[in-house]
């Protein structure tokens, strides 16, 4: 699960001293993805909340032109960066 992902990404930027970061996990709305949704926030602490969308509700990854299991990543400069880019601004970042 990519939310264990996230947490570790979570501990190791806190550790190099980055704060200020705010975490979210947003489990899709398929019937399949709603029924691990407990075992989904078992996998993250409680600094990391764990949304669930609404079966009727706009699918946010379509919103937000992703895909299932992306990080998106939103500097401050209000920019999103894909996770698997490496280019992002410290600047931006800290």
């Amino acid at each position: 699960m990519q939310a264990s992902s996230l947490e570790d990404l979570r501990v190791k930027l806190e550790k190099e001293g980055f704060a200020n970061i705010s975490y979210v996990v947003v489990n899709h709305q398929g019937p399949p993805s709603r029924s691990k949704y407990v075992q989904l926030k078992k996998k993250v602490s409680e600094h990391i909340p764990v949304y669930q969308q609404e079966e009727n509700q706009t699918d946010v990854w379509t919103l937000l032109h992703g895909s299932k299991d992306d990080f998106l990543i939103y500097d401050r400069c209000v920019h999103t960066h894909p996770a698997r880019n490496e280019n992002i601004p410290a600047s931006c970042l800290t």
